[in-house]
């Protein structure tokens, strides 16, 4: 913002010092105190200085909180790890004889459900020759034309 200003005030120092002539330019016609640049420079000095004045206090708390956020964040997880990273073997232990645990359960488990399928297999195939041959016991009491079949059962 300042070197914008600055600039501004450079522009018409630079117009105030052009050789224009006999005749004025238009815009310096219509702005004659542009020609004495000096009250002007200072004026605008001065309101450069106030703003300084009033956006460093402002300007600084920016930046400080810029640095020290991520610099506190950073300390933070620095701490949380040095203190939490003595304690990984145990946790680590922990895990591995959970797993082993959860293993093994499942293991088991697992033996008792292939038991309970394979007996329901059996139950099915058993429930199925039951079902042949309660339809072969129903064919052939309701077709007399087979009278020898009759006797088998």
């Amino acid at each position: 913002m300042i070197k914008v200003i600055s600039l501004i005030v450079s522009l018409f120092v630079d117009i105030s010092r052009l050789d224009i002539g006999t005749t004025p330019h238009p815009k310096l016609y219509f702005y004659p105190s542009i020609q004495n640049s000096v009250p002007i420079q200072s004026f605008i000095q001065q309101e450069i200085n106030q703003t300084k004045i009033r956006f460093n206090p402002i300007l600084s708390t920016w930046i400080l909180a810029a640095i020290l956020i991520p610099t506190s964040a950073t300390l933070c997880v620095l701490v949380l790890a040095f203190k939490y990273g003595r304690n990984v073997k145990p946790i680590l232990t922990y895990m591995t004889t959970t797993q082993s645990q959860t293993l093994s359960q499942m293991k088991s488990r697992l033996s008792e459900v292939q038991i309970l399928v394979d007996s329901i297999d059996k139950q099915i195939q058993i429930s199925q020759e039951n079902a042949e041959k309660i339809d072969e016991i129903i064919q052939s009491v309701s077709d007399p034309k087979k009278p020898s079949d009759r006797s088998n059962y």
